[in-house]
């Protein structure tokens, strides 16, 4: 269904003062089956809350990706690009490759962090890990790799948990140095537990002191106490 008089009655609601407004605009295109306009899912895109910027995307894959995917992947805005690129994973697999995703998030990184929020920065993060899990490979998804561990670790503990993982992922070399630090600082247990679990599918860059320091770290958890299935989980990594 594509009803011309729906699509005039919503429109302008995109453009509403009231987050929720929009939130609400974009879910009764989705529900109702009518095409939203690219424009206005676009400048939603760049809201700063991440419920529009949710309700949006999930708009625009309803829109064919060949009307909005040059402008979206061309803009300045890294929640427009992020979000395009996760929307064209879903909803037109072929229209990106994973190496193309990857090429994405180069160049948003092009300058470093510098320019990006955490929010912004953490969405790349896990764009790069879509398309690794794709199948993405190749010397710039290594690049990548190594321009994360420069930054690990950022301060920003969601941040921290996913640039681990990837460096995991990606096997670079120096991560196991970096991501052993944190066992030995002043972490909640749940995010210590987090970087043993990553560290156990790392197997570069490991060294006698970095062996050492993580069986320590084993060793101080005997004590620890936690939910029935805890023992088990951390015997498990």
């Amino acid at each position: 269904r594509n009803d011309k008089n729906l699509r005039l009655a919503l429109s302008p609601l995109l453009a509403d003062d009231s987050p929720l407004v929009q939130r609400r605009a974009c879910e009764a295109f989705v529900r109702s089956g009518t095409t939203a306009p690219v424009d206005g899912l676009l400048n939603l895109l760049k809201s700063s809350d991440r419920w529009v910027r949710f309700a949006a995307r999930i708009a625009l894959e309803r829109v064919p990706a060949e009307q909005w995917q040059e402008q979206a992947l061309a803009s300045h805005n890294p929640h427009v690009v992020t979000n395009a690129v996760l929307a064209l994973r879903r909803s037109a697999p072929d229209a990106l490759s994973p190496d193309e995703a990857v090429g994405v998030v180069a160049h948003l990184l092009r300058n470093g962090r510098g320019g990006l929020t955490e929010t912004a920065f953490l969405d790349a993060l896990r764009i790069l890990e879509l398309a690794l899990i794709d199948g993405a490979q190749g010397p710039r998804t290594e690049q990548l790799g190594q321009q994360f561990l420069d930054l690990f670790p950022t301060g920003d503990t969601p941040t921290d948990n996913e640039s681990a993982r990837l460096l995991a992922v990606l096997q670079v070399p120096g991560a196991a140095d970096k991501i052993v630090q944190p066992l030995q600082a002043d972490e909640t247990p749940g995010e210590q537990i987090h970087y043993a679990l990553v560290l156990r599918y790392l197997g570069a860059g490991w060294n006698l002191a970095l062996k050492r320091q993580l069986l320590d770290w084993y060793e101080q958890t005997r004590g620890w106490e936690g939910g029935h299935s805890m023992v088990p989980y951390l015997a498990n990594i």
